[in-house]
């Protein structure tokens, strides 16, 4: 939910882990064992971790496969699937690297990306963003992979979003810090227009 919210929240975005494996093989998740060491909450799952460490970059969510799943063991392709819930819905961009959370009629709230796949040997492996009716999928290429390998996303929010309603008002042509102005903890800037 927003951070900002006192009452109702505006929005709610909800993912979670429902299945692994390859396609056409996928297989459910085990419940999970929680650790939590300070800002990184950790869900072990067997051959599987789900990981989340909160900082200044946002909400970044991983996963690490210390072995292939047994849905798929020889397959050259991975998928997790993850369930959507909340009140956003979630838009895919072009190349399949970036998902745009945003309610509906509204601009997006957050954005899903930064998605980097490393095996064992530090090999990049391809990977992709894909929606599914009620289900954001991420698909990875692991052939000749080494495990464990790496499934590392990232969510983020804008602070603030604007736009000029003026042509040629050069809106955001100049842009500066400006200190805490408010006094809400964060740092605002200042746009020229």
């Amino acid at each position: 939910v927003p951070r900002t919210a006192t009452t109702t929240p505006e929005w709610r975005w909800g993912l979670s882990l429902i299945e692994c494996g390859a396609p056409g093989q996928l297989g459910k998740v085990e419940p999970a064992r929680i650790e939590v060491n300070g800002n990184r909450v950790e869900y072990h799952r067997g051959a599987l971790t789900e990981w989340y460490v909160n900082d200044e970059r946002g909400l970044e969510q991983g996963f690490t496969l210390h072995q292939p799943p047994a849905a798929g063991e020889t397959a050259s392709e991975l998928v997790l699937r993850l369930e959507l819930r909340g009140t956003v819905e979630a838009r895919l961009d072009a190349e399949g690297t970036a998902i745009h959370f945003a309610p509906e009629g509204s601009g997006p709230v957050l954005r899903y990306a930064g998605l980097r796949t490393l095996d064992a040997a530090g090999r990049e492996l391809p990977s992709k963003f894909r929606l599914t009716p009620g289900a954001l999928e991420i698909v990875v290429a692991t052939a000749g992979a080494r495990y464990p390998v790496e499934i590392d996303p990232l969510a983020t929010s804008p602070d603030w979003t604007a736009e000029s309603n003026q042509t040629s008002a050069w809106f955001g042509e100049s842009v500066a810090t400006a200190g805490d102005v408010n006094g809400d903890g964060y740092a605002d800037v200042i746009v020229g227009a």
